[in-house]
């Protein structure tokens, strides 16, 4: 299917229990999507109606943009990194990881209220990853927060995923590491 919503025209292949990947034209890149618990995003068909864009699945749905939650499971958005360093013998150090994302974005109650990121780091190319660090990124309101990580230590080639699940916006612009050698 395809549709356009902001300015962003959407190619949508989904491959039926395996996967779905969505090409943003606007963007010129490519991301997957899924159903909460499912490979592959639920939605098969498209239709612009009423004002909203309507997608089906089991039942009719319509996608927004203010909306942070697929019915009452949670939309998982997640983010991982090109890797950083060449993989060679020279070990490189990781004092600091800072998500450039928008801020006081909180709920005004329940889950979101202070949201957080979640970041996790593997060295071997995606193989294993490391424990789960959490870190917020204000509440509403707290447009001066900032989502850094700390002392990440050292590596030869390392990959960033940075996972978020409260029900709150998420734009993401992008994150920077500091890095030395080691």
């Amino acid at each position: 299917m395809a549709y356009t919503d902001s300015g962003h025209a959407f190619y949508v292949l989904t491959f039926p229990g395996k996967a779905t990947f969505v090409y943003d034209a606007a963007m010129g890149e490519w991301h997957e999507r899924e159903t909460y618990g499912q490979l592959g995003w639920a939605a098969t068909t498209y239709c612009r109606a009423y004002n909203k864009h309507l997608v089906g699945a089991d039942t009719i749905n319509s996608l927004s943009l203010d909306v942070y939650a697929d019915k009452s499971n949670p939309l998982v958005s997640k983010v991982i990194s090109v890797p950083y360093g060449d993989n060679t013998d020279q070990t490189i150090v990781m004092p600091r990881f800072q998500l450039d994302i928008e801020t006081g974005v909180g709920a005004t109650t329940g889950q979101g209220q202070t949201p957080q990121a979640m970041l996790r780091f593997s060295d071997d190319g995606g193989r294993n990853w490391s424990n789960e660090l959490w870190e917020d990124f204000g509440a509403l309101g707290e447009y001066s927060a900032r989502a850094v990580w700390w002392r990440l230590g050292s590596f030869r080639q390392r990959m960033i995923e940075v996972t978020i699940s409260d029900p709150v916006k998420r734009a993401i612009m992008g994150g920077f590491a500091e890095i030395k050698n080691g």
